[in-house]
């Protein structure tokens, strides 16, 4: 996930230095150079990309937010670390559920689990929530009648 930001937030710094020096504002503006660009999610290290579904208008505005931090940019820009932060939050939902990080709760359940049964919780169980679901399923019967008899 880090790695994909770093593309991101690389590729619009790229953006901002190509505007500066090929495009003035009018011209972002103008209908027809619109209809031409393409907002990507893009990780050049796997090679792979998503175009992003966005309006007219906010594409304005993401050129606009271009333009303006085209002769300045730093790395730690407010708009620069919001976008970091959206794009995160985002991307991390978009994620299907079996993929995401397990919940906290699950991680307690299932190292109780793990400690009151004597079993291994399998790293991958640690990272995905599928796997997670399906190690405390596995474990969830024997778990609870233990608990019962202490």
């Amino acid at each position: 996930m880090k790695h994909l930001l770093l593309v991101v937030i690389t590729l619009f710094l790229s953006a901002c230095a190509s505007v500066s020096e090929s495009i003035r504002l009018p011209e972002l503006l103008d209908p027809q150079s619109r209809s031409d660009m393409a907002v990507r999610l893009v990780d050049d290290e796997n090679e792979w990309s998503v175009e992003l579904a966005v309006d007219e208008d906010l594409r304005e505005a993401l050129l606009i937010q271009a333009q303006r931090y085209s002769e300045h940019v730093a790395p730690s820009s407010p708009f620069l670390r919001r976008l970091r932060h959206v794009i995160s939050e985002l991307v991390s939902e978009a994620v299907d559920p079996d993929i995401q990080p397990p919940t906290q709760a699950q991680l307690n359940y299932a190292l109780a689990i793990s400690k009151r049964l004597g079993v291994n919780l399998p790293y991958e169980a640690l990272r995905y929530r599928g796997t997670m679901v399906s190690f405390i399923a596995r474990h969830d019967t024997s778990f609870r009648n233990r608990k019962v008899r202490n």
